[in-house]
């Protein structure tokens, strides 16, 4: 939505205080009540519920390694890092990284 269509609308907006309130109290309804449904004005949905309910039903939460969040982390041309290897057994020599 614009601005100025923001600003013509007869909706009413949360400001940070109350808008933080609304989603803790979602956030406690989710955990003792059970699964909530959050649906916006132009239809987008979103599901909250505990990590118990996801896991049963089949939804498995990934934490990334730290190889694979890096290789998929945005690409900086011409970015170089260096690091002294040279404590850990088996590498001689600094291990470098660069941009090709």
């Amino acid at each position: 939505m614009k601005r100025d269509e923001w600003q013509k609308s007869k909706r009413r907006w949360w400001g940070y205080p109350e808008a933080r309130s609304k989603l803790a109290e979602v956030c406690w309804r989710a955990m003792n009540e059970g699964t909530q449904f959050i649906r916006r004005d132009d239809g987008e949905e979103l599901v909250m519920m505990t990590r118990k309910e996801f896991e049963a039903l089949g939804g498995k939460v990934v934490k990334p390694s730290l190889v694979e969040a890096l290789l998929y982390c945005p690409k900086v041309p011409g970015f170089k890092i260096e690091r002294d290897r040279t404590d850990i057994v088996g590498f001689g020599s600094p291990l470098i990284f660069e941009e090709e």
